[in-house]
């Protein structure tokens, strides 16, 4: 179907980048994961300093700018400190887990790992994985059924993983495991004390129980999987079986909850805002939807690290050894750079300031950023080309969560023919 021009679109209006069920959704998914935390950090909204420090728990930083150069400034801003998420994972998936991992090791395994991610690998391994369930998906809905977007999000990511990290399981298996993943994914991640203390002996005994879950199967690919999976690449670069299970639990977990959050959450954008019909009639804007829908979801909408020393930063004096919360939920809505950050348009020309901040930034970029974006593009894109027109009929937030979900989106076709 051919684009509309520019100021054809302009004639044709039906869409409400500021709505109002858009902001009410968001408020029903932050009431459910966990409103303390999610109600004190957007509590500084209208707060104008660049880092604001919070008793008790340390420092938030907010403006665009800033949380960018804090970011990339990893010698006075640290993941491996001891008020970081590093810190934890160190005391349940070991050392070598990439997000608590500082220095020239992080870069060397990150420069080793980087062709498992190249374009050209994830679109050849995309074409076998996933263009079967985008044709069952476009079916499907030109059938007139009903489809769980947070399922098929849960479903596309962890099939995904489950051929990267090599798992030797086909069918309804493969599925079943996708969908155990995100799962055990999420209650690893829900474990996160929200202001980053030491786990308890106890909590460690359990959120281990839980990774073990998560990287169960990991040894037989370590032992004599190709170098195509990360296993098999992670022994042939010296790693032990230690070592490989802390670098694969975390990308499991990096490479299925934070996508499949985006995309059900990008869907609901969509949907909230009336731009499905604007996106069906200009389909070359569908990247720029994305981007757009991630900036305002930010699936991590917030990283920490830990201040390595005493210095003034943004005209705050940050002491040694206090945890630091990069507030990307924020730096999205910084007016300096983004007049009308609330809003969500896909026909925005997002900052420079802005651009892909929410795959994080610097040495800590995110590894999976060309897979994340081809499984966006490849699900939403089937849902385009199966509905004219998109209806969401059902919808429940995930409860008790650190990221903000729906743990149920249900959808349906309502146009006709495209």
């Amino acid at each position: 179907m051919p684009n509309t021009t520019k100021a054809a679109e302009t004639r044709v209006v039906d869409w409400q980048t500021n709505s109002r069920a858009r902001r009410r959704s968001d408020l029903r998914l932050l009431g459910a994961s966990r409103p303390l935390a999610w109600l004190l950090l957007h509590g500084f909204v209208r707060n104008r300093r660049d880092v604001v420090r919070i008793p008790r728990l340390g420092y938030v930083i907010t403006g665009a700018v800033a949380c960018r150069e804090a970011a990339t400034d990893s010698e006075r801003f640290r993941k491996d400190g001891p008020k970081s998420a590093g810190a934890l994972l160190t005391q349940v998936m070991g050392d070598t887990a990439l997000l608590n991992m500082e220095g020239p090791d992080h870069v060397a395994l990150r420069r080793r790992l980087q062709g498992l991610f190249t374009p050209k690998f994830v679109n050849e391994l995309a074409d076998r994985a996933l263009a079967p369930i985008a044709a069952e998906v476009v079916a499907d809905l030109e059938a007139g059924t009903t489809i769980d977007v947070a399922l098929l999000a849960r479903r596309v990511t962890g099939t995904m993983m489950c051929h990267m990290v090599g798992l030797r399981l086909e069918g309804e298996a493969r599925e079943k495991r996708a969908r155990e993943m995100y799962k055990l994914g999420q209650q690893l991640v829900s474990m996160v004390p929200t202001d980053m203390r030491e786990l308890s002996d106890d909590e460690v005994a359990a959120a281990k129980r839980v990774f073990e879950q998560l990287v169960d199967g990991i040894e037989e690919v370590h032992a004599d999987g190709p170098e195509d999976t990360i296993p098999g690449r992670l022994r042939e670069l010296g790693f032990d079986l230690d070592e490989t299970r802390g670098v694969v639990g975390m990308l499991l977990i990096a490479g299925t909850e934070t996508t499949s959050t985006a995309l059900v959450r990008i869907v609901s954008l969509l949907d909230d805002t009336n731009q499905w019909a604007r996106l069906q009639r200009n389909r070359d804007m569908l990247r720029n939807a994305i981007e757009e829908g991630l900036r305002c979801a930010t699936p991590v909408p917030v990283s920490t690290r830990t201040s390595a020393e005493d210095f003034e930063f943004h005209g705050a004096k940050i002491r040694r050894n206090e945890l630091v919360l990069i507030a990307w939920a924020r730096a999205i809505r910084d007016r300096r750079v983004i007049a009308d950050g609330e809003c969500f348009d896909i026909g925005r020309e997002i900052p420079r300031e802005l651009r892909l901040i929410w795959f994080g930034a610097g040495p800590h970029f995110c590894l999976g950023y060309n897979l994340a974006m081809r499984e966006l593009e490849t699900v939403l894109g089937a849902l385009l080309d199966g509905a004219p027109e998109l209806k969401i009929v059902k919808r429940r937030a995930a409860r008790k969560v650190l990221l903000p979900t729906w743990d149920e989106l249900l959808v349906r076709r309502t146009g006709g023919a495209a």
